[in-house]
């Protein structure tokens, strides 16, 4: 038996739809702030609306593992102006709700075909380089052209009206070499700004 708003209804009358079970899931398990709740709703929803593109159904009893491997490859596709709409942390939150929400439902009514994700395991998100973020032909180009002229330009005095009509000085120490090497690693390769450094911390590039 299970407890609606006005009476006790028989589990074999209750509605078989995951958008349903959503909606109870988010009302009476989810403790999280109305914030949390709403994000976690709307996952659970463009699961259910997948499980509905791919099956013509978001009948409890028909989610599979295939159906949960279909919504996770999914994700990556969707995309606005010929980029990915989610990078891989934010897929990652997707998922998670939806995991969570797999092991509570056999916990209420059992699932036929057996735990729909019990044999998925959410990886960590990549923190690699992606090719659907990575700088255009052009971007590139302006970026590698920007970093040769650090070492002409770079580091020079902002003032321009004590120097006005003259060279500006360059500020003592300024590394125009290192600053070329870090920015063309950047745009060549796609690492972080923080993994570049971190070998050259204790020395110099002359």
């Amino acid at each position: 038996m299970s407890r609606t708003s006005t009476a006790l209804v028989p589990l074999r009358h209750l509605p078989g739809t995951i958008t349903w079970w959503a909606e109870r899931d988010v009302a009476f398990e989810v403790t999280t702030h109305a914030a949390a709740r709403k994000v976690r709703q709307r996952d659970l929803q463009r699961f259910a609306k997948c499980m509905r593109v791919e099956d013509q159904t978001d009948r409890r009893r028909d989610w599979t593992p295939c159906l949960s491997k279909a919504f996770d490859t999914s994700l990556p596709r969707v995309t606005v102006n010929g980029r990915r709409s989610w990078s891989d942390p934010t897929i990652h939150r997707i998922l998670s709700p939806v995991k969570t929400f797999a092991r509570w439902i056999p916990t209420r009514r059992p699932v036929p075909l057996g735990h729909p994700v019990d044999t998925r395991t959410l990886q960590p998100p990549d923190m690699g380089l992606e090719i659907e973020w990575a700088l255009t032909a052009s971007e590139r180009r302006q970026q590698l052209n920007a970093a040769d002229l650090l070492v002409e330009s770079g580091g020079r005095s902002t003032d321009r009206h004590r120097h006005r009509g003259i060279t500006r000085p360059k500020r003592q120490g300024y590394r125009a070499l290192w600053n070329q090497a870090i920015s063309d690693t950047l745009v060549e390769t796609g690492m972080r700004h923080a993994a570049v450094l971190m070998p050259w911390t204790s020395r110099s590039i002359s």
